[in-house]
């Protein structure tokens, strides 16, 4: 029930992704208010025998806070959602809704891997040369460089069997390229970077993050959101402006059939619902959290990053990975 568009976009992304993937040993629960999900029935009748909805009569709105959303609302679609990891009935779940309530009811109710001390999540952000996985952007405000060596753990293990990435490169997010620049904090993670992480690059600037230098960005779940956050705006104020632009100007009014293939080719590839959601590193269950506009098309792309994550058994290498860091320890 979480997202700008639900139910109707997360029941057509299901049915998107079970047309594309066509394994008959896929079943899929839709956690939410019975009524409306039926109420959309005909677009699931095809694959019925895949799908069980379980009613909920209960939503987590976008905007509410609480750290104990697992105790005061059990029976909304979020929480149920994730007690059905905990109890086995369930390998992975999505959600377009609350990203705090998600992140918060799955600590409690699923932990953390173990070697993993703190969660992150790490969106991955396209590029025209590529792209890359920011993270933390936005689940922890105040870390150390421990946390830092963690999130790169969990972000190359992740790229390596979701994209194909074959040993991706990490950087640290910061002022400067020279090792002692920034605060406390890099220079202090830049040395156990470079100790435990295969393909450091060292620290990146903001303004390179772009350059296709590395694959994953790392940093403070502060500094991250607000890097997300102005991406998404600029790249939207860029499109506007073009589109404005070309709609006064005449001889662009000319131009614009030559124009459109380029500029859709750009906008699709800046689409983040091209990659789908975002997975929630460090929590032991493969939780997803789609963006919470997500169309169907996101839904989808978000399905078969969670297929790729179960059927590559992520979350068992992250675990192989840390106790190999523990035990150089």
């Amino acid at each position: 029930m979480g997202g700008d568009n639900a139910p109707i976009s997360n029941i057509k992304g299901s049915i998107d992704f079970l047309d594309e993937i066509n394994d008959k040993s896929i079943h899929i629960y839709f956690v939410g208010d019975k009524p409306k999900i039926l109420s959309h029935r005909t677009l699931f009748t095809k694959f019925k025998k895949q799908i069980s909805i379980i009613h909920s009569s209960d939503v987590i709105k976008s905007d509410e806070r609480s750290a104990k959303f697992h105790k005061t609302r059990p029976d909304s679609s979020l929480v149920k959602s994730i007690n059905l990891i905990k109890n086995d009935k369930a390998d992975a779940v999505i959600s377009a809704g609350n990203t705090g309530a998600l992140l918060t009811t799955s600590l409690f109710l699923i932990g953390k891997i173990p070697g993993i001390s703190r969660p992150a999540l790490a969106p991955y952000v396209p590029t025209q040369k590529n792209g890359f996985l920011l993270c933390d952007a936005g689940a922890n405000v105040n870390i150390k460089p421990k946390h830092l060596l963690e999130f790169s753990v969990m972000c190359q293990i992740y790229l390596e069997q979701i994209l194909n990435i074959s040993n991706p490169k990490v950087g640290l997010l910061n002022i400067g390229s020279e090792p002692l620049k920034g605060n406390d904090l890099t220079i202090e993670a830049f040395s156990l970077l470079n100790d435990n992480i295969n393909n450091f690059y060292g620290n990146i600037e903001p303004r390179y993050i772009f350059d296709g230098y590395v694959d994953v960005v790392v940093c403070d779940g502060f500094t991250g959101n607000l890097i997300l956050k102005t991406i998404e705006g600029l790249i939207k104020n860029t499109f506007e402006r073009l589109s404005s632009n070309i709609k006064a100007n005449f001889l662009s009014k000319l131009a614009s059939p030559l124009m459109k293939p380029a500029f859709n080719n750009l906008k699709s590839s800046l689409d983040y619902e091209e990659y789908g959601g975002t997975s929630i590193l460090g929590v032991n269950g493969i939780v997803y959290k789609a963006h919470g506009s997500s169309s169907s098309k996101g839904i989808k792309n978000t399905y078969h990053s969670v297929y790729n994550s179960h059927r590559n058994d992520v979350l068992k290498r992250i675990k192989d990975r840390m106790k190999k860091i523990d035990n150089n320890e």
